[in-house]
């Protein structure tokens, strides 16, 4: 049964409690939230920037040992790449990325990622390329060595 439904003149002054209701919870709660984000963050880029050598050294080692870098890593570029971008250029599937940035690797071992981290343009900007590919496809093609 609707509550006010069919009281239009009673709206005001719901919509405006709601509103100091959230303002208030927002100011109480937020500063200590993004205090605890930030800190967060911090760690996470501090983690991520001794694995890669301070980005020099980012390779599919790295990603294996450490796939929770991948969410660093792509907000490196600049212009940063958004998850559903690098889905569409990796050419994985979601769960993959999602997986990576959650701290695990996929579950399918059969992937090799292949990473490229250079200079755009020589302009001294970051990018970010990763590709996925069927690690026998790569054995297969190349005499089963494991050479890229």
């Amino acid at each position: 049964m609707p509550i006010n439904s069919d009281k239009p003149q009673l709206w005001k002054a719901d919509v405006s409690a709601s509103v100091d209701l959230y303002n208030s919870w927002f100011l109480a709660t937020a500063p200590e939230t993004f205090r605890e984000s930030r800190a967060k963050s911090t760690e996470r880029v501090r983690s991520a920037f001794m694995q890669t050598d301070d980005l020099r050294s980012i390779t599919a080692a790295t990603l294996e040992q450490s796939p929770a870098v991948l969410s660093t890593l792509r907000m490196s570029t600049a212009p940063p790449i958004a998850r559903d971008r690098l889905i569409g250029l990796a050419a994985v599937s979601s769960t993959v990325v999602k997986r990576m940035e959650e701290g695990s690797m996929p579950v399918r071992q059969h992937l090799l990622f292949l990473v490229h981290f250079n200079l755009l343009a020589g302009q001294g900007v970051p990018g970010l390329t990763i590709d996925c590919v069927h690690a026998y496809d790569i054995l297969a093609s190349h005499g089963g060595d494991g050479t890229v």
